[in-house]
């Protein structure tokens, strides 16, 4: 006899005369067809009869004359764990406690060694339970694939980015660039609510949906990062907001670029107005030294007289190289790159500072290992950032005291660092030195972006600007380039 056709609930018998019969049996022939010919496997259970279709031997690799028992496929949960089921229970069992049924997704071992993964649902029947389920290993494997492409995507992503409850707001998950950006760990944000701890702004959680906020983030330290807020919402089925999506750029390396733009633009005007005086100097200059020329020859040697005239005649020697360095510095164009020797650029620099009396009140010493290492980029930026040190290095010591500048190979690299015998600068200081418009000489006169211009150069450069300083002994700024190609 065939199994469908012992599962009796569904052959209705209401007499023992023989047409009846027939027609049970040929009703119980007829179910029996339905059924294997459904794509989906069908589990009749009747007490403990248990009855499968075609489909759901062939999904489970049973073979017809064996029983069907749960140890057979060995049912566990999505997670792995043992699907909590007596032994000769069956998947779905649990959902018949209410006498509805109910839906079920679990994972199976077929006889074959087949690993499953099994949806379906449980209906209760007269006097047993209809399971009908199906295979969906490869759309689940294939969804949890998709899972973690996402979850790695999601993770990777230079943008900071996080995802909140709609309607709580409070965070599900952020990325690593998101933790960056607040300054704390990943797994102490999760399950926050606001108002955040970064938000300057308080009112910062009710930003229009779609639409790009400019906003502050106070970081642990207390430093404020600028930072653009653009919030998504993440619908349900029914259209029903479920997330919400906060993607955040930093624009904190857009702000120093804009700054130093405009200190480019200055340092452009303020080059054009050296070279435009320096031709104003040099009319009257050359009227200066031809004239002391003509009285020098006129002059009884030994006298006063010439004593005079040639220290008149130094004097605008000595003006005129101040001109033509001024002209120099003036001519170089910033945007302009090309290999140069890294000590020439220092010794023009520091010559500079030396003519021009810069170093008034303290010492300048500078020193150099002859090994002539080229880098490749533009010469009067580099100037600049040596400038921005010694300057840096002479304010530090109102008093007096020796700045050196020292120009070395190191493997692959060439640095030039720049050492004052000052104070020192303080830990909580020397984090934050090289912050756009961060400055202790704010009373002086101080801007703050000298250090913040050159390390933007630096960087630009493909190098580093670094300090490390001890209080009381004083500070070292080093500058770190690569070497050009050519010096390899």
């Amino acid at each position: 006899m065939s199994p469908l056709r012992s599962f009796s609930p569904f052959v209705r018998q209401t007499t023992p005369t023989l047409a009846p019969a027939l027609d049970a049996s040929l009703a119980a022939i007829q179910l029996e067809g339905v059924l294997n010919g459904v794509h989906d496997g069908v589990i009749l259970r009747e007490g403990n009869r248990v009855t499968l279709n075609d489909a759901a031997r062939r999904i489970l690799a049973l073979q017809e004359d064996v029983d069907f028992r749960l140890a057979l496929v060995e049912p566990r949960t999505l997670d792995g764990d043992p699907f909590p089921l007596l032994p000769d229970a069956l998947p779905g069992d649990a959902a018949l406690a209410d006498g509805r049924g109910g839906r079920f997704r679990i994972r199976a071992t077929a006889r074959d060694g087949r690993e499953l993964v099994l949806d379906g649902s449980v209906s209760p029947a007269p006097a047993g339970a209809v399971i009908v389920f199906r295979d969906v290993t490869d759309e689940y494997e294939q969804s949890r694939l998709n899972q973690r492409t996402l979850n790695a995507l999601f993770a990777s992503l230079p943008v900071a980015v996080s995802v909140a409850d709609a309607h709580t707001q409070e965070l599900r998950a952020v990325n690593e660039a998101f933790a960056e950006l607040v300054g704390r760990p990943a797994a102490e944000l999760v399950g926050l609510r606001p108002p955040f701890p970064w938000f300057v702004d308080a009112n910062l959680d009710e930003a229009g949906r779609g639409v790009r906020t400019d906003a502050l983030f106070r970081r642990p330290d207390g430093r404020s990062q600028p930072v653009e807020v653009c919030v998504q919402e993440v619908r349900d089925d029914r259209g029903d907001a479920a997330l919400t999506l906060t993607v955040i750029t930093d624009l904190s390396k857009e702000r120093r670029m804009q700054q130093q733009l405009v200190q480019s633009g200055k340092l452009a005007a303020i080059g054009e107005l050296a070279a435009g005086v320096a031709h104003e100097i040099n009319n009257p200059l050359f009227a200066i030294l031809g004239l002391t020329e003509f009285l020098l020859k006129e002059a009884e040697p030994g006298t006063k007289a010439q004593q005079r005239l040639e220290l008149i005649q130094a004097t605008g020697l000595e003006i005129k190289e101040i001109v033509r360095a001024l002209l120099d510095f003036a001519r170089e164009n910033a945007d302009e790159r090309h290999v140069v020797p890294i000590d020439d650029v220092v010794r023009s620099t520091v010559d500079l500072v030396r003519r021009t009396n810069a170093h008034k009140g303290v010492e300048l010493v500078d020193t150099y290992d002859d090994c002539e290492a080229l880098v490749s980029g533009s010469p009067n930026q580099l100037k600049q950032i040596v400038l921005n040190l010694i300057a840096n290095a002479r304010q530090a010591m109102p008093h007096g005291g020796t700045v050196t500048v020292d120009v070395r190979r190191h493997g692959d690299s060439a640095t030039v660092s720049v050492r004052d015998e000052g104070p020192g600068v303080a830990p909580e200081i020397a984090e934050r030195i090289f912050e756009p418009f961060f400055t202790t000489k704010r009373a002086s006169g101080g801007t703050g972006l000298g250090l913040s211009v050159s390390l933007g150069i630096a960087e630009a450069h493909g190098g580093t600007l670094t300090v490390a300083s001890e209080r009381g002994v004083g500070a070292v700024f080093t500058l770190c380039l690569p070497l050009a190609h050519e010096a390899a």
